[in-house]
């Protein structure tokens, strides 16, 4: 797997769960920001984005998710994501989805 680089961005919203998000992970190994057609998870719910521009992220269509999901890097990052929604709900109980 390749280096994970992190980039700061300004605020956009999960259209899913409504979590505020400022930053986005390229694990592909490019060395810059999100492009247009980029997919993009939620921290907090992991679902699946595209970013329409750099700064604004809508809703995946059921294609986009069925490919998305074909990707390794997409289905480890979704598993990360649920242990981490997982040791909240230990810590936290029900108050985080």
């Amino acid at each position: 797997m390749g280096e994970w680089r992190a980039f700061f961005l300004t605020s956009y919203i999960c259209p899913y769960c409504g979590k505020k998000l400022d930053a986005c992970t390229q694990a592909d190994g490019k060395d810059h920001g999100p492009e247009e057609g980029d997919v993009s998870l939620c921290i907090n719910c992991a679902g699946i984005m595209v970013f329409i521009d750099r700064f604004t992220v809508r809703q995946a269509t059921d294609k986009e998710q069925r490919k998305a999901l074909e990707d390794k890097s997409v289905q480890r990052a979704r598993q990360i994501i649920e242990r981490m929604r997982e040791q909240r709900r230990k810590r936290h109980g029900n108050q985080h989805p």
